[in-house]
Parts: C-alpha cells; structure tokens; sequence
C-alpha cells in the first residue's frame, strides 16, 4: 500500500503530522499511470546506485539539515 492509503486507514487523519498530509496528498494526485511508470524506472536506477556505492565502505552524510 503507498501512503495515500495508509493514511486513508488513519483512525484520525486529521492527527497525522502535516508533512505526512502532504506525502499522502501527493500520492493520491500522482498515482496510476505515473507511479507504475516511476516504479518499473526505479528497478534500473537501484541497480545504477548499487554499482556505483559498491567501490565505497562507507557513506558519510549529514545528520542535520541545518548546523
């Protein structure tokens, strides 16, 4: 299920953080047609991304969005 559903089994959607509203506004507008599309494109790219972080042992990257 994408979060759009999720959200729609939320005892008390109102509840929700509104950054979750949001991601759940977003899925219910760009489901369908462009979500297949984006989840057969995402096979490939995970398999760009696995190749290219192969040659590292370790990732650093920020904690924080802002110091």
């Amino acid at each position: 299920a994408g979060i759009a559903e999720l959200v729609a089994e939320a005892p008390d959607p109102a509840l929700l953080d509104p950054r979750t509203r949001g991601a759940a506004r977003l899925g219910r507008l760009l489901g369908g047609a462009p979500l297949r599309a984006a989840r057969r494109a995402e096979v490939a790219l995970q398999g760009r991304i696995g190749a290219f972080l192969r040659s590292y042992d370790v990732i650093l990257t920020p904690t924080t969005a802002a110091p």
